[in-house]
């Protein structure tokens, strides 16, 4: 499962938002300096630099927080177009590093993607909504921001505050969007997607 699955939206406007998580092997609590010299983790960090400097989309986390930093490394990447995702998908492939890699997104979209890479997915989760007292939710423009954190860190108020501002020319919509996804310590907030919704709502107001 993972958290980033309950994204909402119409599909026009999740076709712009594809996460990638590019996972460690969790029974393998360390690396030996022959794992890190040969083999598939030098193949795997030398992509991650090359990706990070090239196209500034993607965090590196080092969640085991052990060693050198090398290890136990995590990569949370979000991606604004179906182009993008396919080239960083066709990266990991040749990289074959033999981690677990996660994609979320419009289940077609996806799915073409990796049919033109040759790939199968080895397993399909599909989020079915939301379900219970519904009137009790944010506004539908404030739920599309804020379920882009999978942790529900970006408060709906700070949204609907944002948003005021936008729409009152305080701030730019893409200054408004950084603030919010610096709240988003899991780094899987689409901040370009966050700023054509909120330009959407100044319009609409």
């Amino acid at each position: 499962m993972t958290h980033s699955l309950h994204r909402h939206g119409d599909t026009s406007s999740l076709k712009r938002d594809f996460v990638v998580l590019t996972l460690e092997n969790r029974h393998r609590t360390s690396l030996t300096w022959k794992d890190r010299l040969s083999g598939r983790f030098p193949r795997f960090y030398t992509l991650l630099k090359t990706v990070y400097r090239k196209l500034g989309v993607g965090r590196l986390l080092n969640r085991a927080g052990v060693g050198d930093g090398l290890e136990g490394m995590d990569w949370t990447s979000v991606f604004h177009s179906r182009e993008d995702l396919r080239s960083h998908l066709a990266r990991l492939k040749e990289a074959d590093t033999g981690r677990s890699v996660v994609v979320s997104g419009v289940i077609d979209e996806v799915g073409s993607c990796l049919g033109d890479l040759g790939l199968r997915p080895h397993t399909v989760q599909y989020s079915l909504g939301s379900f219970g007292r519904l009137e009790q939710l944010p506004d539908k423009t404030v739920l599309e921001v804020t379920t882009m954190c999978g942790h529900h860190l970006v408060s709906p108020r700070f949204v609907e505050k944002k948003m005021r501002e936008v729409a009152d020319g305080q701030v730019t919509n893409e200054a408004a969007a950084e603030s919010l996804g610096e709240l988003c310590l899991c780094k899987i907030f689409n901040k370009r997607r966050a700023a054509a919704l909120l330009e959407d709502h100044a319009n609409r107001s």
